[in-house]
């Protein structure tokens, strides 16, 4: 009948409308795909870096290459940094899964991000002049207060040093 024909036109106008937008949802799935597998991939890729630093570190120290007492402070000092970056991959790893899952749980918090940062470059200045780094933050009078996750805050301070140190 008429009214048959003009609803399967009317249906087939529809979906060859919406045809563009879901070959577009499927390539931006496929591209997301592909940008979680390379993520992926680079943070293993990380893990394994400073696996095998730790290692060289352990065995010059058990080999005695490091004959005087600053370069096996030192050394050991690399090991503690270097375990401790690793931990935070596996952590970022971790809540890359849990994101991914959607299973990832944030904790806000009202914070004055100069206060925050003021801390956070103190609580980490050695650890930064270990590896040549020296951070300074220009005195900032206004507040600037936010909602933050501050774990998750700290991960991309994390990673935009690591980033600056791995690219520079």
């Amino acid at each position: 009948s008429q009214d048959t024909r003009g609803e399967l036109e009317d249906a087939g106008g529809k979906f060859e409308k919406r045809q563009p937008q879901v070959k577009a949802d499927e390539e931006n799935r496929e591209k997301n795909e592909k940008n979680s597998r390379e993520l992926i991939a680079g943070m293993t890729n990380d893990i394994s870096t400073h696996r095998t630093n730790i290692k060289e570190y352990n065995s010059g120290l058990n080999d005695g290459i490091a004959k005087n007492p600053e370069k096996k402070e030192h050394d050991l000092a690399m090991i503690y940094q270097t375990s401790i970056t690793m931990e935070e991959l596996v952590n970022t790893l971790f809540l890359f899964s849990k994101l991914e899952l959607g299973q990832a749980l944030f904790h806000w918090k009202m914070v004055n991000i100069p206060t925050y940062l003021n801390h956070y470059i103190q609580d980490n200045k050695i650890r930064w002049q270990l590896r040549g780094v020296s951070i300074k933050l220009e005195p900032h009078t206004l507040p600037a207060v936010v909602n933050i996750d501050c774990m998750q805050f700290q991960r991309v301070i994390e990673n935009l040093i690591e980033n600056s140190l791995k690219y520079k």
